[in-house]
Protein backbone atom coordinates (compact mmCIF):
# COMPACT_ATOMS: atom_id res chain seq x y z
CA UNK A 1 0.00 0.00 0.00
CA UNK A 2 2.96 2.34 0.41
CA UNK A 3 4.09 4.23 -2.63
CA UNK A 4 0.67 4.44 -4.27
CA UNK A 5 1.22 8.16 -4.75
CA UNK A 6 3.74 7.14 -7.42
CA UNK A 7 2.07 4.03 -8.84
CA UNK A 8 3.50 3.69 -12.35
CA UNK A 9 3.47 7.48 -12.71
CA UNK A 10 -0.03 8.00 -11.31
CA UNK A 11 -1.27 8.94 -7.86
CA UNK A 12 -3.44 5.96 -6.89
CA UNK A 13 -3.70 6.89 -3.21
CA UNK A 14 -7.04 5.89 -1.64
CA UNK A 15 -8.68 7.82 1.19
CA UNK A 16 -7.48 7.21 4.74
CA UNK A 17 -10.55 5.10 5.57
CA UNK A 18 -10.21 3.07 2.38
CA UNK A 19 -6.50 2.56 3.12
CA UNK A 20 -7.33 1.11 6.54
CA UNK A 21 -10.00 -1.21 5.13
CA UNK A 22 -7.86 -2.37 2.22
CA UNK A 23 -4.81 -2.91 4.43
CA UNK A 24 -6.85 -4.98 6.90
CA UNK A 25 -8.23 -7.10 4.05
CA UNK A 26 -4.78 -7.61 2.51
CA UNK A 27 -3.23 -8.57 5.83
CA UNK A 28 -6.02 -11.06 6.52
CA UNK A 29 -5.95 -12.62 3.04
CA UNK A 30 -2.31 -12.23 2.04
CA UNK A 31 -0.56 -15.03 0.23
CA UNK A 32 2.02 -16.84 2.29
CA UNK A 33 4.01 -17.33 -0.91
CA UNK A 34 5.79 -13.96 -0.89
CA UNK A 35 6.81 -11.25 1.52
CA UNK A 36 6.05 -7.65 0.59
CA UNK A 37 9.65 -7.21 -0.53
CA UNK A 38 9.79 -10.33 -2.70
CA UNK A 39 6.37 -10.28 -4.39
CA UNK A 40 6.50 -9.65 -8.14
CA UNK A 41 4.93 -6.39 -9.29
CA UNK A 42 3.07 -8.23 -12.05
CA UNK A 43 1.47 -11.68 -11.97
CA UNK A 44 3.13 -12.33 -15.34
CA UNK A 45 6.51 -12.20 -13.56
CA UNK A 46 5.55 -14.92 -11.06
CA UNK A 47 6.79 -18.50 -11.30
CA UNK A 48 3.16 -19.66 -11.09
CA UNK A 49 2.20 -17.69 -14.23
CA UNK A 50 5.31 -18.83 -16.07
CA UNK A 51 4.62 -22.48 -15.25
CA UNK A 52 0.98 -22.20 -16.40
CA UNK A 53 2.10 -20.62 -19.70
CA UNK A 54 5.29 -22.66 -20.26
CA UNK A 55 4.04 -23.96 -23.62
CA UNK A 56 3.33 -20.48 -24.98
CA UNK A 57 6.24 -19.52 -27.20
CA UNK A 58 7.75 -16.03 -27.29
CA UNK A 59 6.31 -15.44 -30.78
CA UNK A 60 2.75 -15.85 -29.42
CA UNK A 61 3.24 -12.96 -26.96
CA UNK A 62 4.30 -10.77 -29.90
CA UNK A 63 1.18 -11.61 -31.96
CA UNK A 64 -0.59 -8.41 -33.09
CA UNK A 65 -3.77 -9.33 -31.22
CA UNK A 66 -2.00 -10.35 -28.00
CA UNK A 67 0.98 -7.96 -27.68
CA UNK A 68 1.92 -9.01 -24.11
CA UNK A 69 1.36 -11.68 -21.44
CA UNK A 70 -0.79 -9.18 -19.54
CA UNK A 71 -3.48 -9.07 -22.23
CA UNK A 72 -5.34 -12.05 -20.74
CA UNK A 73 -8.74 -11.47 -22.36
CA UNK A 74 -7.48 -12.23 -25.85
CA UNK A 75 -6.89 -15.92 -25.13
CA UNK A 76 -9.09 -16.26 -22.03
CA UNK A 77 -12.43 -14.89 -23.28
CA UNK A 78 -14.02 -15.11 -19.81
CA UNK A 79 -11.10 -13.42 -18.03
CA UNK A 80 -13.34 -10.46 -17.19
CA UNK A 81 -15.46 -12.86 -15.13
CA UNK A 82 -12.39 -14.31 -13.40
CA UNK A 83 -12.57 -17.53 -15.43
CA UNK A 84 -9.19 -18.67 -16.74
CA UNK A 85 -10.05 -22.33 -17.33
CA UNK A 86 -7.40 -23.83 -19.56
CA UNK A 87 -10.00 -25.87 -21.44
CA UNK A 88 -11.48 -22.69 -22.90
CA UNK A 89 -8.31 -21.02 -24.15
CA UNK A 90 -8.26 -19.74 -27.72
CA UNK A 91 -4.91 -18.50 -29.03
CA UNK A 92 -5.28 -16.31 -32.14
CA UNK A 93 -3.53 -17.50 -35.29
Amino acid sequence: MSGLNQHFGTDASPSSQDTQEITAFLEKNASKRWSANSAPLRITDSQWFKSKHREVGAAIWQHAAIKSPGNCGVCHSDAGKGDFDGDRVHIPK
